[in-house]
């Protein structure tokens, strides 16, 4: 198993809090009230208060969580990378610590497809639906036409000296996406 984590001072969330599972803590992020709780499960590159504005647009109806999984955001480092069965576990058990009542639907974007998928799978009973925020799809290259398949994508990903040259316009977006947030969270 490869080690991705890094290991850097870790922060205090803006808002929401930790929740320990396995001697390890996740941080967790509810708002609003009732049910079914909608839970938001991020990408790759995000963390669960990349869904802030969303999640405190569904909290005027029910309960809104965000999360970072073990390993990224603000949760306590591990080992990388995991299965998807020990992500969709760790999501329940936070869940269940938390006091959310299932069953939940399952807000995945990209790489959270996965997980919710497998959550799914291992949990049917607490899943009460999924809504996928253009999430990835285990069976991708089945639908896709080749020039849009994973290799082809991965082949099309920008190089270390492409990404320097894009990081003014990167970091101007990530300001304007960003702006509407309140400042202790931006």
């Amino acid at each position: 198993m490869t080690n991705n984590s890094t290991s850097f001072p870790r922060l205090a969330p803006p808002i929401g809090g930790f929740q320990e599972i396995d001697g390890r803590r996740v941080f967790v992020h509810r708002s609003g009230s009732g049910g079914p709780a909608v839970v938001f499960l991020p990408g790759a590159g995000a963390v669960g208060l990349d869904y802030f504005g969303v999640q405190q647009g569904v909290s005027q109806f029910t309960t809104a969580v965000v999360y970072d999984r073990g390993g990224t955001g603000y949760s306590d480092p591990l080992p990388l990378p995991r299965t998807a069965a020990a992500v969709a576990t760790e999501l329940r058990e936070v869940l269940h610590a938390q006091n959310i009542a299932a069953p939940y639907v399952l807000v995945p974007h990209s790489l959270g497809g996965f997980y919710a998928h497998r959550f799914a799978q291992l949990y049917p009973q607490d899943a009460a639906g999924l809504v996928w925020l253009d999430a990835f799809h285990r069976d991708w290259d089945d639908f896709m036409p080749p020039a849009a398949g994973l290799a082809a994508v991965e082949r099309m990903a920008p190089d270390r000296e492409q990404l320097e040259r894009m990081r003014p316009a990167l970091r101007e977006m990530s300001a304007e996406l960003l702006a509407d947030y309140p400042e202790h969270i931006r």
